[in-house]
């Protein structure tokens, strides 16, 4: 059962899928099949089905300091081989510093021509990235659908903006306050949600470790 601070939403698999997983991914198997997880199976490989292997996304979001950086490399070993794809790491090499934020809808392009170069290589990925944006995120997993992705799990790390604030103004790259309450504003204007495509939805407020927990039991 997962932890009470963590929140999943999900939908269940057929019986025959959940059968075809467990036989291609036997020693990655954890039972999801109880209603207190009330979610899908997801492998820590690319799920093979009929010969070929398909790879899974794993979404980030939430605000600056809320701990995505941490939690990617953690998914990202989990569910290795796996690429992140980071926003701050785009917005470096796009104009040589990750405290620029430049044009978000170049940034989104980028991010999205990576994340598709990587699931068609057959990689897992990991979008690093505030993800407020609801247009964005329903385009992101639309092209991660049609370029053969089977499972996209969304983590939003609802962290309290005190919490965030602390966290960055320790960073090398400080975020202003009034950027932090407008991505705020924007996530509570139109929050994370299931129908936007994803497979399972894990929202929380606690730890990285207790998200990693909760992502690979």
């Amino acid at each position: 059962m997962p932890p009470q601070d963590v929140k999943r939403i999900g939908m269940f698999g057929t019986h025959d899928e959940l059968d075809l997983d467990r036989r291609c991914c036997a020693h990655h198997w954890r039972d999801r099949t109880t209603p207190e997880y009330n979610a899908p199976f997801i492998s820590s490989v690319p799920i093979q089905s009929g010969g070929t292997m398909r790879p899974s996304a794993h979404i980030l979001i939430g605000l600056p300091g809320s701990g995505k950086s941490t939690l990617a490399r953690r998914l990202a070993a989990l569910y290795a081989p796996a690429s992140i794809i980071s926003s701050d790491e785009i917005r470096k090499h796009l104009y040589g510093d990750e405290a620029v934020q430049g044009e978000a809808a170049r940034v989104f392009r980028f991010a999205r021509s990576n994340l598709l170069a990587a699931v068609r290589a057959g990689r897992n990925v990991i979008y690093d990235a505030t993800n407020i944006n609801p247009k964005f995120r329903r385009l992101t997993i639309r092209e991660l659908r049609e370029n053969g992705v089977r499972w996209i799990i969304g983590y939003w790390l609802d962290v309290p903006l005190a919490i965030c604030q602390e966290r960055n103004r320790e960073r090398e790259r400080v975020v202003p306050d009034a950027v932090l309450h407008r991505m705020l504003a924007e996530l509570r204007r139109s929050p994370p949600a299931f129908h936007e495509g994803f497979d399972e939805l894990v929202i929380t407020g606690a730890t990285v470790e207790i998200c990693v927990n909760a992502a690979g039991e």
